[in-house]
């Protein structure tokens, strides 16, 4: 192993090189060997896929329900509904101009 006094720097036991590709996992040399050739498309990657927007559809179902209940609290709360029964009584009730 040279010594950083020689000039080379030390870079590790197994001297790797960031711009080479290095080796190969022993799950992608299996799968060459056995079809000759990388898979591009694999199933694995398809079910994440499906995963992810599954819970992207129960997040958004998630605020939909969330902002209706807001909706509906509002809706039906004691201070809306005495604050429109009031702008209601005012419009039917209030005095008219006579010409």
């Amino acid at each position: 192993m040279p010594s950083p006094a020689h000039g080379a720097a030390h870079q590790g036991t197994n001297r790797a090189d960031p711009d080479g590709r290095g080796e190969l996992p022993a799950a992608l040399l299996n799968c060459e060997r056995r079809t000759g050739a990388p898979q591009t498309a694999q199933p694995e990657t398809i079910i994440m896929s499906a995963i992810i927007a599954l819970v992207l559809l129960v997040v958004v179902a998630i605020l939909a329900v969330t902002f209706l209940s807001a909706v509906i609290h509002l809706l039906f709360s004691p201070w809306i509904l005495l604050a429109a029964i009031g702008v209601f009584a005012w419009v039917k009730l209030r005095p008219r101009r006579t010409n």
